[in-house]
């Protein structure tokens, strides 16, 4: 009866992704712009990102799910031993981050990015400050300047 409800869930998602490509055809600007996947750089990190959630979802819930109830260990004994996995998580976006500004700075393709001021209330010209959720660079915290 289990394989029968995953293939149900299976069915049902593969349904809610056909029918948002459906939608997402027909609107102008929809939330997850698809023709991105028509070039193999965006395709390549949008797979990549499916893959790191997966791994990241397997081995921060399915990992101790299945220790705890087949290895018999416990939920303080998991916490101790993914602990390392977070530090070194939070190390590695930080450093990341600020190794890729340092080596080639941040463009988002229209604007050049840099960083708003501590005492910045609102950047000087906010009406052309990108704030697609696609970019890698956070538009809450930056300030748009013209491409040179």
């Amino acid at each position: 009866m289990g394989e029968v409800h995953t293939v149900l869930f299976l069915l049902f998602g593969g349904g809610l992704l056909a029918g948002y490509v459906g939608w997402a055809a027909r609107r102008a600007h929809p939330v997850v712009d698809l023709a991105m996947l028509r070039t193999a750089q965006p395709a390549l990190a949008l797979g990549l990102s499916v893959l790191a959630s997966t791994v990241t979802f397997a081995v921060v819930f399915l990992l101790p799910v299945f220790t705890e109830a087949v290895q018999g260990r416990s939920a303080f004994g998991m916490g101790l031993a993914l602990l390392p996995q977070g530090i070194i998580t939070v190390l590695g976006t930080v450093l990341a981050g600020r190794f890729v500004d340092r080596r080639r700075g941040s463009y988002n393709g229209r604007h050049r990015l840099r960083p708003a001021g501590r005492n910045d209330r609102r950047p000087a010209n906010a009406d052309r400050v990108d704030t697609a959720v696609s970019h890698c660079w956070n538009p809450l915290r930056a300030r748009s300047l013209p491409a040179s």
